[in-house]
């Protein structure tokens, strides 16, 4: 086990060796050789002559190209089985994370995967993470179907077309997530903060929102069809596109413009463009940009 993790942080070193850094660590090489040869004639006091630097600079010139040409295989073989690596590495780590019920490590290991960026495309599927910290990882097209995230920190996470359906992220941290695409259907978002986030073109459909922050967040093109929205704050939400067809209100719910819900308000004032009282918030600093026929 100990042998596999510390496989791991070795090979990004490897990982790294390409043409720049082939050409540094070779100079480096023949600086420190001519460092040391020259210091140790000056202590021996040997005399030497000007061909006796003319062959020695030619057995650097010839050390430094066969150490060239060997860096190079490196780079060439690790080319041809890093996507190989690269699945290893993170099925390794997801057996690790699956068979360990220790907050710590699981922490511990999560916080690898984010260093090598290995939770791009990981299968989190019916993983229990509870008040895990997972700021600005990159979890695009993750596949985190039924996982338990209740209270986890999503800020600024990458989560473009993942996949947390029926996913429990009750009261989770996502300000500023990209959630672009992703899907999210009947997802628990109760109480979550999504301040600022990306929902542009996610599926939302029978997502559970009650309670919910959803200030200034991009909900273009979001299908919210039978989604709860009971509480849930939506001031300066940016809405055009976006379908809410069956979608739960309450006197609680805040609409983009900052008004209270009611049964007499007509919600496609948010989200068709071509309303006479269409109303766009896609900043909250801005004004929001009001449809000219009612100028």
């Amino acid at each position: 086990m100990e042998y596999e993790v510390d496989q791991v942080f070795m090979d990004p070193i490897f990982v790294r060796i390409n043409n720049r850094n082939t050409w540094i660590m070779i100079a480096g090489s023949v600086l420190i050789s001519a460092t040391l040869l020259f210091g140790i004639g000056e202590i021996m006091n040997v005399e030497t002559s000007d061909g006796w630097w003319l062959g020695w600079l030619v057995i650097e010139v010839v050390v430094a190209s066969v150490l060239y040409v060997i860096f190079q295989k490196l780079v060439v073989v690790r080319q041809s089985v890093e996507p190989h690596h690269y699945e290893h590495q993170q099925l390794e780590l997801l057996r690790q994370l699956n068979e360990t019920k220790d907050f710590r490590i699981r922490q511990i290991i999560l916080d690898k995967m984010m260093g090598e960026d290995l939770l791009r495309g990981a299968d989190l599927s019916n993983v229990v993470l509870t008040d895990i910290h997972l700021e600005n990882a990159n979890l695009a097209q993750a596949h985190l179907q039924h996982a338990i995230l209740p209270k986890a920190d999503l800020e600024g996470a990458n989560l473009q077309e993942a996949s947390l359906n029926e996913a429990d992220l009750n009261h989770a941290d996502l300000v500023h997530a990209n959630l672009c695409k992703a899907e999210l259907r009947s997802i628990h978002l109760e109480g979550a903060i999504l301040a600022t986030a990306n929902l542009s073109g996610a599926n939302l459909q029978y997502a559970m929102l009650g309670g919910a922050s959803l200030y200034d967040a991009n909900l273009s093109g979001v299908q919210l069809d039978y989604a709860d929205l009971r509480g849930c704050c939506m001031l300066y939400a940016h809405l055009q596109g976006a379908s809410l067809n069956n979608a739960l209100f309450d006197e609680h719910t805040v609409l983009p413009d900052g008004e209270k819900w009611t049964t007499q308000l007509d919600l496609s004032r948010f989200t068709n463009a071509s309303h006479p009282q269409y109303k766009s918030y896609q900043d909250a600093d801005d004004s929001p940009v009001v449809n000219e026929k009612t100028a």
